[in-house]
């Protein structure tokens, strides 16, 4: 669902991995080793937080 509904381009910077953009003409690999690490940046003031995994997995 998260990589289907968007939050994934927000909340994983850079979203996909470097063979994994699908945007590139690649197979989509979302960047798991980021996922919900570091939030993209919009502009100087506002970056998109961190969701790290609650203890069941779920963004917390």
């Amino acid at each position: 669902m998260v990589n289907t509904s968007g939050c994934n381009d927000c909340h994983t910077d850079p979203s996909y991995m470097p063979t994994g953009d699908p945007f590139k003409s690649f197979p989509e690999l979302v960047n798991y080793q980021q996922y919900f690490t570091s939030g993209r940046t919009f502009g100087p003031a506002l970056t998109a937080p961190n969701l790290p995994p609650d203890a069941n997995g779920r963004p917390a």
